[in-house]
């Protein structure tokens, strides 16, 4: 039993670790309505898509099978620069990233790497603020992409 408790306890601790890490939502829509719906707001707020990254496509040009699964490289330089002013390394974590993608189950999934913990690892201390409020806007943004219907 005191095993069991243990493992649970593991289980429950790295679930919310990584529930920290990331903005996870299901979405309401199909995978490609999802995309689209991402595609259209991220251009209504004006942030930078530097590249879309279609991983089941290239699983398949090398044979392989994945669920459809779409990478955003996303941001908005005006904003992110100011991290990487403070501790250049934060380059590494930025441009932010969007997955989205189909799950076992048939549900389009968007997860979002959250910047606040980064901010937090790098102990950056000028521009902590800033990462809470790109991830308070990512949230938002994700949300309605996933969750609100017209």
């Amino acid at each position: 039993m005191k095993t069991i408790l243990i493992l649970l306890t593991m289980i429950f601790r790295h679930a919310s670790a990584d529930d920290s890490q990331h903005g996870r939502y299901i979405s309401l829509y199909s995978f490609e309505q999802t995309v689209d719906r991402l595609k259209t707001v991220l251009k209504e707020k004006n942030i930078k898509v530097f590249c879309i990254i279609d991983h089941a496509g290239e699983a398949t040009q090398a044979g392989l099978d994945l669920r459809p699964t779409r990478l955003f490289i996303i941001g908005n330089p005006k904003v992110g620069t100011a991290l990487m002013q403070e501790d250049q390394e934060t380059g590494i974590d930025l441009p932010l990233k969007v997955l989205v993608y189909s799950d076992k189950d048939g549900h389009t999934i968007v997860l979002y790497k959250k910047l606040l913990p980064i901010a937090d690892a790098r102990q950056l201390k000028n521009t902590h603020k800033v990462a809470a409020t790109i991830d308070s806007s990512m949230n938002v943004l994700i949300k309605h992409v996933s969750q609100e219907r017209p």
